[in-house]
């Protein structure tokens, strides 16, 4: 009987323990199918189903009515975790397919490109060359094109003056680094054929106002950028840059992006600084996050953005704030280039971009230059 017992309870932890290696393995695998393939297995659905499976064994074979009670009223709570997945997928797959804009991209940008920053959550990976090839539903090329990144991770302008004293810097988004571009056909690359200067581009891909001041903030470009005895540091923004500096990205999701907050008495805070100076959380924290957003049923419950005027003080104060420390690390000029928005814009977009027109046509940015 005591023998029984015991197996009892070895067999079960054995099979908690292949239930654990299996969740392992099931998220990994997703995390390469998406990169390389370019879909997934919906890893929680199949891991609340493992462990749906696992209470009701332990059920079967327990010999106490009360924990055999226990652990089936316990497969309540992955059986909703399935369901929630399954209707997240659902959810979220119907709202990309209705997408007229909606893409899909393959190339080495897709599996070998993006890595973990503890200061912006992501950036690309140093000195490497990454492939895009973006097409519609339908299989037409919208561009084929190589991303060329220099030994910190940011994409490279080859009409770079290198010996020049005279530095600009760019901030900003995917417009910044050139999404959809040659290396030589970016925005920092015209401005760099027109100037004798050394050009460095701190834009990315999803970027926001947050993720420059962080990269100001941090000291990680003072790290890079020596020896300029002028300064010129142009903040490129859309005006859903407001959404952005509020966290409300969807693609930061698995990511440990800064977070800036206004504390009561209107000062900026950096809430999360504390990745970029811990090694150990800095490691394990975009994991976690990156777990995380393998979750259908997390994503859906993800906060969405509608426009508040609440949102703006946020972002003005990150531009302020990147502002001044460009000043004092650089004693840089500051510009920041706005584009507005057009006819395609929604209504969210329109009224973002006249709250930004009318903070800096109101002479409230600082001092700095807009366009």
């Amino acid at each position: 009987m005591r023998y029984s017992k015991l197996s009892i309870k070895m067999r079960g932890l054995l099979w908690a323990l292949v239930w654990i290696l299996a969740s392992i393995a099931t998220l990994k695998l997703d995390s390469v199918l998406k990169g390389r393939a370019g879909f997934g297995i919906l890893p929680f659905a199949l891991i609340s189903l493992g462990a749906l499976a696992l209470l009701i064994y332990l059920a079967i074979v327990s010999k106490h009515k009360a924990l055999k009670l226990t652990l089936s009223y316990l497969t309540i709570a992955p059986l909703c975790l399935i369901i929630g997945e399954l209707y997240g997928y659902y959810t979220l797959e119907s709202t990309f397919e209705q997408d007229p804009c909606a893409a899909s991209t393959s190339g080495t940008y897709a599996s070998d490109y993006f890595t973990p920053s503890p200061i912006t959550g992501y950036k690309g990976k140093p000195s490497t060359t990454a492939t895009a090839h973006k097409t519609t539903h339908n299989g037409t090329t919208i561009y084929n094109v190589s991303y060329t990144t220099d030994e910190f991770g940011w994409r490279i302008t080859p009409s770079s003056k290198v010996d020049s004293s005279s530095c600009v810097l760019f901030f900003g988004d995917s417009f910044t680094i050139g999404e959809g571009v040659q290396d030589n056909e970016t925005l920092p690359f015209y401005f760099g054929t027109h100037t004798n200067a050394r050009i460095y581009n701190f834009g990315f891909h999803g970027y926001g106002p947050h993720q420059a001041l962080a990269l100001v903030q941090s000291g990680e470009v003072k790290h890079i950028v020596k020896d300029c005895a002028s300064v010129l540091a142009i903040y490129e923004s859309l005006p859903g840059h407001i959404a952005r500096a509020s966290g409300f990205s969807s693609w930061e999701q698995g990511t440990n992006a800064p977070r800036f907050s206004l504390d009561p008495s209107g000062s900026l805070v950096w809430g999360n600084a504390y990745l970029h100076t811990s090694p150990l959380l800095a490691k394990l924290a975009p994991k976690l996050q990156a777990r995380l957003a393998q979750s259908y049923l997390y994503k859906l419950l993800q906060p969405s953005y509608e426009y508040d005027e609440s949102y703006n003080a946020l972002y003005f104060a990150i531009i302020d704030a990147l502002q001044k420390q460009l000043q004092e690390q650089f004693n840089a000029r500051f510009a920041l280039v706005l584009w507005d928005s057009s006819d395609v814009s929604d209504e969210i977009e329109r009224k973002e971009s006249h709250a930004i027109i009318q903070h800096f046509a109101n002479g409230l940015g600082g001092g700095g230059q807009w366009i």
